[in-house]
C-alpha cells in the first residue's frame, strides 16, 4: 500500500474513494459468498478462515486497482498540468518578443528622426580684424567666415 497520501490532508477524496472501493471489492465477494455457503460448511473456522483469506486476496486486488486508477489520473493531471505551464511560457515569449520588436521599431524611428536633421547649421565666426587691433578694438567690417556644421559633428 501506497502511503504517500496518507498524512496529505488536501487529499481526503482519493483516500476516502480508495477505502470506499477497497471496502466494496472487499466485502460485498464475502458476504455474497457467507451467504451461497450458509448451510454447505458446517464448521464456523473454517467459514471464518475463508472469509479472512479472501478479505486479503480483495484488499490486496483492490488497493492494486485502486493504485492504478489513480496513477492514470495523476499522469492525465501531470499532462494537462504541463500544456499550462507551456502555454503559458509560450505566452510569456510572444509577450517578450513583442515587446522586444516595438522597442526596436521605436529605436528604428529615432534613427530615422535624427537622420532626416542632419542638415547643415551655419555658424559665423569672425576672425580678428588687423584694423580693429590698430584702431584698438573699434569695429570695422569684414565678411564673416562661415563654417557649416552638422549635428552628428557637434
Amino acid at each position: 500500500m501506497n502511503n504517500r497520501y496518507f498524512f496529505d490532508k488536501r487529499d481526503w477524496k482519493r483516500r476516502t474513494i480508495k477505502y470506499g472501493a477497497i471496502f466494496l471489492i472487499s466485502f460485498l465477494p464475502i458476504v455474497l459468498f457467507n451467504i451461497l455457503l450458509d448451510g454447505v460448511i458446517e464448521q464456523n473456522w473454517i467459514v471464518i478462515l475463508l472469509d479472512c483469506i479472501l478479505l486479503l486476496i480483495f484488499v490486496v486486488i483492490g488497493n492494486w486497482i485502486c493504485e492504478k486508477i489513480f496513477e492514470a489520473r495523476d499522469a492525465k493531471l501531470e499532462r494537462l498540468r504541463s500544456a499550462r505551464e507551456e502555454a503559458e511560457s509560450l505566452k510569456k515569449q510572444i509577450l517578450e518578443d513583442s515587446y522586444k520588436r516595438k522597442r526596436q521599431e521605436k529605436q528604428e524611428n529615432k534613427k530615422k528622426k535624427a537622420g532626416n536633421d542632419t542638415e547643415s547649421i551655419d555658424i559665423e565666426i569672425t576672425e580678428p580684424d588687423k584694423k580693429a587691433k590698430k584702431n584698438k578694438g573699434k569695429a570695422t567690417s569684414k565678411k564673416p567666415t562661415i563654417i557649416k556644421q552638422t549635428k552628428e559633428e557637434e
